[in-house]
Order: C-alpha cells, then structure tokens, then sequence
C-alpha cells in the first residue's frame, strides 16, 4: 500500500513538470490551420455554391447522361457541401454562437411589477 502512495505521488510530480512540454504545439499544426482557413473562406464557399448549382443543373436537366457524368456530379456534389457545411451552418443557426455551453437563462425582476419577465 504504502510503496503505491508513493509512485503515486512520484507519478503526479512528475506530470507536473512535464505540463510544459504538452503546451507547446506541433510541427504540423500551422499548415493544418491555413488549410482549414482556406476551405472555410469566402473564395472556397463561393466555388463550392458555384459547384452545388452546377452538379445539381447537370443531374437534373442533363438528360441521358453517362455513368461516369453522374459519378463526377456526385463526386462535386460531394467535396462541395463538404467545403461549405461550416459555412451553411452558419446559415442555418444564424451565425457564430458564444463560446459558452448550455442555456444562458437571465432574468430580471421591475422594482415596480411582482412579475417575473424571461430574457
């Protein structure tokens, strides 16, 4: 029991030193991050929208089409919500939410009124 106390603590002690090591970030993290800026930017979502309609104009008034058309309009269909899902979240939500979690509830009592008014 006691020798378990001990690498116990021994273990802790050293996560604590180590916490420095952790923070600092990855090699790959930078390009990662202007990858997922550029996807997510206005240029990407105009040409995804671009694509969107397109694909979809093609299934739909492009007649007798072959196989390999329809793969492609699929495959553009594709890649193109993909690129623009933050941004027709966004749409769909009504924009950018706070960063806190759960419902924020605020309520206000009039010096007046008795009443309980919901914000």
């Amino acid at each position: 029991m006691k020798k378990s106390v001990v690498a116990l603590f021994a273990a802790l002690l050293a996560l604590c030193f180590a916490e420095p090591a952790f923070a600092t970030s990855l090699p790959w993290e930078d390009g990662l991050t202007s990858i997922k800026e550029s996807l997510t930017g206005p240029v990407a979502t105009a040409l995804a929208i671009v694509g969107m309609v397109g694909a979809g104009a093609m299934l739909i008034f492009g007649g007798e089409i072959s196989g390999f058309l329809k793969s492609l309009c699929y495959m553009v269909l594709v890649v193109a919500f993909l690129i623009s899902g933050s941004s027709l979240l966004e749409v769909f939500t009504g924009g950018k939410k706070p960063s806190t979690t759960g419902a924020v509830i605020t309520y206000v009592i009039p010096a007046q009124s008795h009443e309980l008014v919901l914000i």
